[in-house]
């Protein structure tokens, strides 16, 4: 191995993973804003663009990940009825980062972004259709 051994970088495919839990966190702001208690929604997204800032350490990076996505899924179960299991599927990307290690494990990265991007297609789906109808029948 030369100057790019396994564990020295950040990789690509743990970056996405990171852009897709933000991309999960949309509907779950957008939820927060129309209620009293959506000042904890804002937060959390932004605790998830954290770990974008660590890129330059991959070990931090990683643990940032495992911790904060930890901790969103902690905090999704227990607020479940403020809304916050919206960001339930941040929370399970972030803890899928550190298996993207594309150079130490190229298959099983392929795999983790293919689960990836079903998930967050999966959340896409689930999220407008609980927003256009189970949530419009409530306001209404």
């Amino acid at each position: 191995m030369t100057g790019t051994e396994a564990g020295i970088r950040v990789y690509w495919q743990q970056r996405a993973f990171v852009v897709g839990a933000l991309l999960a966190a949309v509907p779950a702001v957008l939820f927060g804003v129309g209620i009293t208690l959506g000042q904890i929604f804002v937060p959390c997204a932004a605790a998830i663009a954290l770990p974008l800032f660590l890129a330059g350490r991959p070990d931090v990076f990683r643990w940032t990940c495992v911790v904060i996505g930890a901790s969103l899924i902690g905090f999704s179960l227990m607020l479940m009825g403020f809304g916050m299991f919206l960001f339930l599927p941040s929370g399970v990307l972030l803890l899928l980062v550190p298996g993207a290690e594309a150079y130490e494990r190229p298959s099983a990265a392929r795999v983790l972004l293919g689960t990836g991007a079903v998930l967050l297609a999966g959340l896409c789906a689930w999220a407008a259709y609980w927003y256009l109808f189970v949530h419009g029948q409530q306001v209404a």
